[in-house]
C-alpha cells in the first residue's frame, strides 16, 4: 500500500485515515476492498487517484505491468502475460512509464516494442498518453 499511497490510505472526500472506515465490498474483477468512510460515506479503494484506477486490473496484473515498464520488456510479452490486447496495454504501458520513470520514450523504444508499421500512430498516441500520465 506504501508504494501507491505513501502518506497512507485515505477517503478522497474528508481525508480521513484508513483506520476509520470499513470493509465495503470486493469489486467483481479486480477483487479490490473498497472501503466506506465512517465520517462522510465515500468510498475509494487501493487504486483510488493512482494511473490504475477505475481500469479494473487485478494487483498481480499491476505487479507484472509495473516489472514489465521496470524491465523494459516488450509489449506483446506483457500482453501476453496480463491477459490484455497490445492496444489498450500502451496506454497503462505509457503512462506507467512516465510515473516510474519520470519520463517518456524516445521513438527508437517504440519501433523496437511495435514494429514499424505503425509507428507514426504510435508516436502521436505516445505524445498525448505522456501528457495526460504527468497531470
Amino acid at each position: 500500500m506504501e508504494h501507491f499511497h505513501p502518506a497512507g490510505l485515505r477517503c478522497l472526500h474528508c481525508h480521513a485515515t484508513w483506520a476509520e472506515a470499513r470493509e465495503f465490498r470486493t469489486t467483481r474483477r479486480s477483487q479490490l476492498t473498497v472501503y466506506r468512510c465512517h465520517a462522510c460515506r465515500g468510498i475509494y479503494n487501493l487504486y483510488s487517484r493512482t494511473i490504475f484506477e477505475a481500469r479494473q486490473l487485478r494487483p498481480a496484473q499491476v505487479v507484472l505491468l509495473v516489472r514489465g515498464v521496470l524491465k523494459g520488456e516488450s509489449a506483446a510479452i506483457l500482453a501476453r502475460e496480463l491477459e490484455m490486447s497490445e492496444s489498450w496495454l500502451l496506454f497503462l504501458y505509457t503512462a506507467a512509464y512516465g510515473v516510474f520513470m519520470g519520463s517518456v520514450f524516445d521513438g527508437t523504444v517504440w519501433v523496437n516494442l511495435f514494429g514499424r508499421q505503425h509507428q507514426g500512430s504510435i508516436r502521436g498516441f505516445v505524445a498525448t498518453a505522456g501528457v495526460m500520465a504527468r497531470r
